[in-house]
């Protein structure tokens, strides 16, 4: 059915806000630099308004969103990020962006983003840096982030053998803890690293057996009932 001219009139300023808004877009996409549309990571951009005006296909998969249904939205209801305690991160008034305005240090952050059968659930360490847009109006943010899941697993495990380890010695009461020697600490510090025994033998130009032998005198001087225990302890930095 055609449209009364009473209702194409009452139509007009949302179409006239709608072409504007698309000429909008076309000068931001534009402007976006080389070097951020050659970044191999994940990155979003976001002006002066809060609103995304780029994203690639790195941050589409990271993200579980396409840049389609993107683009012209509010960065925090694209993103819709918490913090590890599962606070929300992301709002109208972004920290990140606060900052930045503010002329403070923007450091990056970890968050989580989704955790629904369409977003799966990621771990990112987001890092956002201010830049000046076609304009050279302030706010203009590029964001870039990486999957972060097995650094967080890897620190959940640690904890878990970390209190795992507290409730023994309270039960066997406190272990008299003796320092280490220094080659004792550098076979410590290589096995947090994943180095296996006989690699470690190599590098320290030591023979397997000496080896065995310090992890063996390291466990008895921190009162570790492991090597896994005794890492934890390292990572967390108790009583090493």
């Amino acid at each position: 059915m055609t449209p009364s001219p009473a209702t194409a009139v009452a139509h007009l300023p949302r179409l006239a806000a709608s072409h504007a808004a698309a000429a909008s877009q076309a000068r931001w996409e534009r402007w976006i630099p080389e070097w951020v549309r050659r970044l191999a990571a994940p990155v979003w951009v976001t002006g002066p308004t809060g609103r995304i005006v780029y994203m690639n296909a790195r941050a589409e998969r990271l993200l579980g969103v396409t840049a389609r249904e993107s683009v012209g939205r509010p960065c925090h209801a694209v993103i819709a990020s918490r913090t590890p305690t599962g606070a929300a991160f992301c709002g109208r008034r972004c920290a990140v962006v606060v900052a930045a305005a503010s002329g403070a240090e923007v450091a990056p952050v970890d968050v989580q983003v989704g955790g629904s059968a369409q977003r799966p659930h990621h771990w990112l360490q987001m890092t956002t840096i201010p830049v000046d847009g076609p304009d050279r109006s302030g706010s203009w943010m590029v964001h870039t982030a990486r999957e972060d899941d097995r650094a967080h697993r890897l620190e959940q495990y640690v904890g878990r053998i970390a209190r795992r380890s507290e409730a023994i010695r309270e039960i066997d009461g406190p272990a008299a803890r003796r320092p280490l020697s220094p080659r004792e600490c550098d076979v410590l510090e290589l096995l947090s690293r994943d180095v296996e025994p006989s690699r470690i033998a190599a590098e320290l130009g030591l023979s397997y057996v000496t080896v065995r032998n310090h992890v063996q005198h390291l466990l008895a001087k921190l009162g570790a009932h492991s090597v896994d225990e005794a890492v934890a302890m390292h990572v967390l930095g108790n009583g090493v």
